[in-house]
């Protein structure tokens, strides 16, 4: 499996070079020229024979060509995908949420293929990829984006178990998404032990309707799940009620509280009150932020408020600051700047 490839076409913006088990090489290139898109295919046999064939199509770009194309896009067993994309035309995260997997078969199997070529990607599923999502269920197969491993995960979703495509950065040790929708992290500064401690968790687009959690710094020491993946719908409202789930079950409840709550909504305070609330709630070292659309956002707010106690108490102290709970808020607030540990007031009001 040691052969030479051919030369690439110009001006290509997706290749992929494949080989099969059975010995058989394909070679892929997706380029674009005045008539439109251009996808030719050259198989290899091991007798030396060629086939190549050449389509040209209309169509603005990879989302559209790829799925006219399934054979470009599946990865199977008994394949071995290296695909190589122009990332000013995509980038390797968002190629990745437009594959698909093959399930017939079972896993990709190392003992299958010759000791070198099995071992190596054998390894990598038994190893890193392992650890990357502690007990998520891998469904290998084998390719890469760029140098980036490619794999599969599944995952339950509301319309069945569904087998995802996902890249995972060796180098890196981390997959690769494309964009963060949320983080609730903390940084906390002691006497007592740990002295200095970052943790939270940040939740992050994997593929199309497809969410993933994971610990934030020094919380992959004290997290036992580990990482998890989290079905995404696309309707907002439904959205923003998922997200309830990861927030209460990450306890960033208050966090969220502060960071998407109004303060004093009735005008208590006096301008010289405001601006020492608003010193308060930009110094703590509790931070929260998201990346959804308004309506998701309102969603969110409504069910959290609906189902979380702790947040439902600190939205209320948020809102009427000179009430005897408000006034407790502040002081938890200004504990945690004074000695720099902010434990009891992720847990306020609890």
């Amino acid at each position: 499996m040691s052969e030479e490839w051919p030369p690439l076409q110009p001006h290509a913006i997706l290749a992929a070079r494949r080989r099969l088990l059975s010995g058989e090489r394909e070679q892929w290139t997706v380029s674009r020229d005045a008539r439109g898109l251009t996808i030719r295919c050259l198989r290899l046999h091991p007798d030396g024979l060629r086939h190549e064939t050449e389509e040209v199509i209309d169509a603005q770009g990879l989302a559209d060509a790829l799925p006219r194309f399934p054979e470009l896009r599946t990865l199977t067993r008994g394949t071995i995908t290296e695909y190589q994309l122009e990332e000013d035309e995509l980038e390797p995260a968002v190629l990745v949420g437009m594959l698909a997997v093959d399930t017939a078969g079972g896993r990709e199997a190392a003992e299958d293929w010759p000791d070198g070529v099995g071992q190596e990607w054998g390894e990598s599923d038994a190893g890193l990829l392992g650890w990357l999502v502690g007990g998520l269920e891998w469904f290998p197969r084998w390719a890469q984006i760029n140098g980036i491993r490619v794999s599969a995960v599944e995952i339950t979703t509301p319309h069945g178990d569904i087998t995802q495509p996902v890249l995972a950065d060796e180098d890196e040790e981390e997959l690769v998404w494309i964009r963060e929708i949320a983080r609730s992290i903390w940084h906390s500064e002691s006497d007592g032990a740990p002295i200095i401690w970052t943790g939270g968790h940040t939740l992050s687009l994997l593929a199309p309707g497809i969410g993933y959690s994971q610990p934030y710094e020094d919380s992959w020491e004290t997290v036992r799940s580990g990482c998890e993946l989290l079905w995404l719908p696309d309707d907002p409202s439904k959205l923003g009620m998922v997200l309830v789930d990861w927030v209460s079950g990450t306890e960033s409840d208050v966090a969220a509280a502060l960071a998407l709550e109004p303060l004093d909504v009735d005008g208590e305070l006096s301008d010289a009150e405001r601006q020492t609330w608003d010193d308060r709630l930009g110094a703590v070292t509790v931070k929260f932020e998201m990346d959804v659309s308004e309506q998701a956002r309102r969603s969110l707010r409504e069910s959290l408020a609906e189902r979380s106690e702790l947040y439902r108490r600190t939205r209320a102290d948020l809102m009427h600051p000179r009430s005897q709970d408000g006034q407790a808020l502040a002081a938890a607030l200004d504990s945690a700047l004074d000695d720099g540990a902010v434990g009891s007031l992720l847990a306020f009001g609890g």
